[in-house]
């Protein structure tokens, strides 16, 4: 398999920043890795917080929180927050260069 192939191919189906990192490009691999576990982080942190807060509402009203009741708020949080599709539309560009970029450098003479 041709190093540019497997180094898009760590990029694209293991972790961007990958890719980079097999060809011998540690800079460039750990940004993209620090972006895409930053933005992960972030996203996965706001639909927490909104959870723990329907969970809150929900207990206070008396009622058991079930998996039809979290899963629907959780949906919710995915379509009315703007900085969930923000960071989510952010990781998926930076995942999308992470692939173009492995391949490309792979490509590349060193």
């Amino acid at each position: 398999m041709r190093p540019s192939t497997k180094a898009m191919l760590l990029s694209a189906l293991v972790l961007p920043g990958l890719g980079q990192m097999y060809l011998k490009r540690t800079k460039a691999g750990l940004i993209i890795m620090s972006i895409v576990l930053i933005d992960l982080i972030l996203i996965l942190a706001l639909v927490m917080s909104e959870v723990t807060t329907v969970l809150g509402l929900i207990q206070a009203s008396g009622s058991m929180p079930d998996i039809v009741t979290i899963s629907t708020e959780v949906h919710r949080v995915f379509i009315e927050n703007i900085w969930v599709k923000v960071l989510g539309f952010e990781l998926f560009l930076v995942w999308f260069y992470a692939v173009l970029d492995a391949w490309r450098s792979g490509r590349t003479p060193a």
